[in-house]
C-alpha cells in the first residue's frame, strides 16, 4: 500500500461564504466583478500561505458572479469552489428565472467545482418532516443561508444594504453571520428547527457563532434604494460583550493569521515525509491481522485528504514538542551552570562576578525569546488540532458529515483558530463522497479509535504515576542533600566542630544552592506539566471509553442479530412486512451508533480543549516560602 503525503493537501483553508441579490443590473456586473477580484486579491496578500474555499450555491446573480471571478483568479489549487445546494439539483434548476441560460452556466460551474452537495440541514429536515414542498422554498433557502453563514469564516455579501425582512434573503444571511441565528428577528422556522435538532440544551448559554461580513455595496433591479456608495466594500464585525470594536477586529485578524502561520510552518518543515508518524498512522489500517475490508480501499480519496491534514498537524506538533523539550533542557543547564559559576567565582573577582551576571542576563533573555516565539504554544496548539482532525476522520469514516468544531472551544480565545481549522478541513474533504455506514467501518472504529484510546489513557495514567514518583524522589533527594550541605557548613563555621578532612565552604555552598534551585525548578516544572490534573482527566476519559466500548459492542451484536434475521427473508414464514420492520430497526440502530460516536467525539474534544488551555496558560512558578 502506498500513501504519498502532500503538504498542499494538508494546508488549512479559509472559507469565504457568498450571499447576494439575484437581480443584478447588467451594467454593474463588470464593476462588481472587479470589486470581487480586488477583495480576493487583498485576502491573498494578507494570508499568502493559505488556500481559499468559495462557498457559493451558484444561484443567479451574485452567487454565480463571485464564483466566476474567483475561478478567473485561481492559481493552482489556491482557490476551490464548493457548492451547497438548497435542495435536490433538478428541483433547484427549475427555480432559475433565467431558464436554460443560467442552467447552462450553472452546469458548467458545477463541472469545475471541487464538490457540491445538498444542504445537510435540509436533508435532516426532510427525514423528520416528510417530502419536499414547493411552497416551503423560502424556508429551504433560509436553511441554506444559515448553513453558509455557519460554515464560512468570512461572508462576502453583494447587498444594497436594505433589510427587506425576507426569509432566506441576503439581509437574513448577513444578520445570521453578524448576530448569530438564535434571535427571532433573524431566524425563520427552519432555522429554529435546525437549532432544536442540533443544539443541546446546555449550549444555550454559549456565545453565538458569529463572524465577519464584507459588504460589497450592490445596486439591484428590484429597487433603486442603495444604502452606501455603490461598489465600495465595507467590513462589518460582530459586536461582542466586554470587547471593543478594535479588540474584535484584532481577534479575527489573529485567528486568520494563526491559520496562515500554521500553513507557513507546514511548508517550511522539511522533516514531513512518508517515513515518519504519517506512515505509522496509516499502517494501522491494514496491520495486526485486519481483514481485507479495512485496507486502503476502505479509505476514500476524501478521507485521505483528511488524513493529509491530520498528518501535517501531527508532525508539526511532534516537531515543536521536541524543540520545546530540547530548549527547556538547554536553558535549565545554562541556568544551573550560571548559578554555579557565580557562586564559585563571584567572591574572587569583580570581573568574574560581572561575567556571571552577563551569563545570567543572557539566560533570562533566551528564556524570554523562547516564550516570544511561542514554541510551547505551537506544540500544544498543533497537538490539539491533530487530535480534533483525527476524531473528525473517524466520524466521517462511519458516514457522519456533522462538524465537530461546533462543539469545540466555543468560547472566543486565542485557540479559536483551531475550531475554524477543523470546520474548514471537514468542508474541504468532499462531503458528497462521505462513505455510508457499514458494519466493517464500525468494527474499525471500535478497534482503532475506541480501543486505541483506552490503551492510550491507560498508558498515560501509568506514565504520569511513574513521573510523579520520580519527581518526588528527585525533589526530596535534592532538598535532603542540600540540607546536609547546609548542616555541614553551620557546624564548620559556627560550632567550631572540625572534620577529619578539608572542607571548601564555597564549593559546598554552591552545591547546596544548585540543589535547592534544581529542586524548586523541578517542582515548578511538575506543576507546569499539570501531571496531577491530567491524570484525573485521563482516568475520567478512560471510564468513558470503556463504557463506550461495551455499549457499542452491544449495539453491534444487536445489528448482527437483525442482519441474520433479514438474510432469512427467503424463508416462507418471513413476510415482507416483517423484513421491512427488521430493516427499519437496523437503520435505527445504525443512526443511534452514529449519534453515540459523535457524542463520544464531542466529549473527547472537550477534554482535548481543556488539556490545551490548561497547559497553554500554565506558567512555571517558583515555590514561595
Amino acid at each position: 500500500m502506498s500513501f504519498q503525503f502532500s503538504k498542499e493537501e494538508a494546508k488549512i483553508p479559509l472559507v469565504i461564504g457568498v450571499t447576494g441579490h439575484r437581480d443584478l443590473r447588467v451594467q454593474d456586473k463588470l464593476k462588481l466583478k472587479e470589486g470581487i477580484k480586488s477583495f480576493l486579491k487583498r485576502l491573498q496578500s494578507q494570508y499568502p500561505n493559505t488556500p481559499f474555499i468559495i462557498l457559493s450555491p451558484l444561484a443567479e446573480g451574485a452567487d454565480t458572479l463571485v464564483a466566476q471571478a474567483a475561478l478567473e483568479l485561481k492559481e493552482g489549487e489556491n482557490i476551490k469552489l464548493i457548492v451547497p445546494l438548497p435542495f435536490e439539483k433538478d428541483k433547484y434548476e427549475n427555480t432559475f428565472t433565467d431558464g436554460s441560460s443560467h442552467k447552462k452556466v450553472f452546469e458548467d460551474l458545477l463541472d469545475v467545482a471541487d464538490d457540491y452537495f445538498v444542504n445537510p440541514i435540509y436533508k435532516k429536515f426532510l427525514s423528520d418532516n416528510g417530502q419536499y414542498d414547493d411552497y416551503s422554498q423560502d424556508k429551504y433557502y433560509a436553511m441554506l443561508g444559515n448553513y453558509i453563514a455557519k460554515n464560512c469564516h468570512i461572508l462576502l455579501a453583494l447587498w444594497n444594504g436594505v433589510d427587506n425582512q425576507e426569509v432566506g434573503g441576503t439581509a437574513h444571511v448577513v444578520k445570521s453571520k453578524l448576530y448569530g441565528n438564535t434571535s427571532s428577528e433573524t431566524q425563520s422556522p427552519p432555522l429554529t428547527y435546525e437549532n432544536k435538532s442540533h443544539t443541546p440544551l446546555e449550549e444555550a448559554l454559549d456565545i453565538h457563532d458569529t463572524g465577519i461580513v464584507y459588504w460589497l455595496v450592490t445596486p439591484r433591479n428590484k429597487t433603486a434604494l442603495v444604502l452606501g456608495e455603490p461598489f465600495s466594500i465595507k467590513c462589518n464585525y460582530p459586536s461582542y460583550r466586554s470587547h471593543t470594536d478594535r479588540e474584535v477586529e484584532r481577534l479575527f485578524n489573529d485567528t486568520f493569521k494563526s491559520i496562515d502561520n500554521y500553513n507557513k510552518q507546514l511548508i517550511k518543515l522539511n522533516r514531513i515525509d512518508s517515513n515518519n508518524s504519517s506512515r505509522e498512522f496509516l499502517n494501522i489500517l491494514h496491520n495486526n491481522g485486519i481483514i481485507e475490508a479495512f485496507k486502503i480501499e476502505a479509505i476514500t480519496p476524501s478521507l485521505q485528504t483528511l488524513l493529509h491534514k491530520y498528518f501535517g498537524a501531527d508532525n508539526l506538533a511532534t516537531y515543536y514538542m521536541k524543540k520545546r523539550r530540547s530548549t527547556l533542557t538547554i536553558l535549565a543547564i545554562l541556568g544551573i551552570l550560571s548559578l554555579a559559576f557565580f557562586s564559585i567565582y563571584g567572591n574572587y573577582s569583580y570581573k568574574w562576578a560581572l561575567l556571571s551576571y552577563t551569563v545570567l542576563f543572557t539566560f533570562s533573555c533566551a528564556y524570554y525569546l523562547r516564550r516570544k516565539k511561542s514554541a510551547d504554544n505551537y506544540s500544544l496548539d498543533y497537538r490539539a488540532l491533530a487530535e480534533g482532525l483525527r476524531i473528525q476522520f473517524f466520524c466521517r469514516f462511519i458516514g457522519l458529515t456533522k462538524n465537530l468544531s461546533d462543539q469545540y472551544l466555543r468560547q472566543r480565545n486565542e485557540l479559536q483558530w483551531i475550531s475554524y481549522s477543523i470546520q474548514s478541513c471537514n468542508l474541504d474533504t468532499q462531503i458528497s463522497k462521505t462513505p455510508s455506514f457499514s458494519i466493517s467501518s464500525l468494527k474499525m472504529v471500535l478497534t482503532f479509535f475506541i480501543t486505541s484510546q483506552i490503551n492510550y489513557f491507560e498508558k498515560k495514567i501509568e506514565k504520569h504515576k511513574k513521573m510523579r514518583k520520580k519527581f518526588n524522589v528527585a525533589i526530596i533527594l535534592g532538598f535532603t542533600i542540600a540540607a546536609i550541605c547546609v548542616g555541614i557548613i553551620i557546624l564548620e563555621e559556627f560550632s567550631g566542630l572540625r572534620f577529619g578532612f578539608k572542607i571548601n565552604i564555597t564549593h559546598l555552598n554552591t552545591v547546596a544552592s544548585v540543589l535547592i534551585i534544581t529542586s524548586v525548578g523541578l517542582k515548578a516544572l511538575f506543576d507546569k506539566e499539570s501531571y496531577d490534573p491530567s491524570t484525573k482527566a485521563y482516568q475520567h476519559m478512560l471510564v468513558i471509553y470503556q463504557e463506550a466500548y461495551e455499549h457499542l459492542s452491544q449495539l453491534l451484536d444487536n445489528i448482527n442479530v437483525l442482519q441474520q434475521a433479514i438474510n432469512k427473508k427467503n424463508n416462507a414464514e418471513t413476510t415482507e412486512a416483517l423484513i421491512e420492520n427488521l430493516v427499519q430497526q437496523q437503520q435505527a440502530y445504525e443512526e443511534k451508533i452514529q449519534e453515540f460516536i459523535f457524542n463520544l467525539g464531542v466529549e473527547s474534544l472537550k477534554e482535548n480543549a481543556w488539556w490545551a488551555i490548561l497547559h497553554r496558560d500554565k506558567k512555571a512558578e517558583v515555590v514561595k516560602g
